[in-house]
């Protein structure tokens, strides 16, 4: 707020005014259905939180209280005063349907559904994963708005290919989306990396039509256009890289840099004249992959390391004897 006088010079003064808003708990809670699905790596999942499971409500300065209907045989727990379901480690893959009482502690009770999810994947899957490249906005709004009908409407479509989809993965990488997918059968084995991109690429229109998730390229070669720099080779990763949850993803490729650049694009030029190796005070020229001197007078070779002997040529004449000379 700025307050001006009308005098001549004209004077003013500025004051912040803060207004603070409190939420008022005068919404009943309405009750909703929650999925869980937890994507193990390796022979179990090790427990822990596997998330929040409030009610839905527009108060958002409430406080629930939760509670699993019936008690949990022992697998899972919601904390006291919280709303946080937790689960204990298990090895198998499993599908549990959870009854869970809220309370905003002001209106009456209401009963949620969570649905939880565990399923492993191993070696063997990322070695049968393809990479799918998304037209979307972003992995936030996928995991928001699409994933689950994204993968019901897969395992809909798999007519006995396999007996289920596994979307275990997903990142961004320059501005694009991608998904790391795998089609899983019985007893531990997966359908080839050409079985699951020919099956994508045969569902890419319904996927489109009743996801709305618009699939730009199947099994996507991410050396198709080189990234790497001054001449670097690129080489996709052996299996793709897993990655849940991370700030900085991997890229699913490595590049072979040339001499003399380094970095994972290969966009560093590295600095041959570090540390100095020029001798004798010799001037160090930095060069794709290596260097050169420029060497001080009396002093020779790669390095400036030798020292010129004057007297080889034999300067002195009638017969006088020559000396080198040491200065310092």
């Amino acid at each position: 707020m700025v307050i001006k006088d009308s005098g001549v010079p004209q004077m003013s003064s500025t004051g912040t005014v803060h207004v603070k808003v409190n939420d008022q708990n005068d919404n009943p809670s309405e009750p909703r259905s929650v999925e869980i699905f937890v994507h193990y790596f390796g022979n179990a999942f090790p427990g822990g939180s596997l998330g929040d499971v409030k009610p839905q409500d527009p108060d958002v300065q409430d406080r629930f209280h939760c509670s699993l209907i019936p008690p949990s045989s022992g697998l899972f727990a919601i904390p006291t005063g919280t709303c946080n379901l937790n689960s204990k480690s298990r090895s198998t893959d499993g599908t549990f349907e959870l009854t869970v009482r809220s309370s905003d502690g002001v209106h009456g009770t209401v009963s949620n559904t969570a649905r939880v999810v565990f399923m492993g994947f191993n070696n063997a899957t990322v070695d049968n994963s393809i990479l799918i490249r998304l037209h979307s906005e972003g992995v936030r709004s996928f995991l928001t708005n699409h994933y689950l009908s994204f993968l019901r409407i897969a395992n809909s479509q798999l007519a006995g290919l396999g007996t289920g989809v596994l979307l275990y993965g997903v990142f961004e990488l320059n501005n694009q989306t991608f998904l790391m997918a795998a089609v899983k059968r019985g007893h531990g084995q997966y359908v080839s990396p050409s079985g699951v991109a020919t099956f994508f690429q045969s569902i890419k229109d319904i996927l489109h039509r009743q996801s709305g998730v618009q699939i730009d390229a199947v099994d996507h070669d991410p050396c198709m256009h080189n990234p790497c720099q001054n001449g670097g080779s690129c080489k996709r990763q052996e299996s793709v890289p897993v990655i849940l949850v991370s700030n900085h993803p991997l890229q699913p490729y490595a590049c072979s840099c040339r001499p003399g650049y380094a970095g994972a694009l290969c966009e560093t030029d590295i600095d041959e004249c570090q540390p100095s190796p020029c001798h004798n005070g010799g001037t160090c020229h930095n060069l794709v992959g290596g260097f050169s001197c420029t060497c001080p007078e009396g002093f020779t070779g790669i390095a400036c390391e030798r020292d010129v002997n004057e007297c080889l040529s034999n300067p002195c004449k009638n017969g006088k004897e020559s000396f080198k000379m040491l200065l310092g």
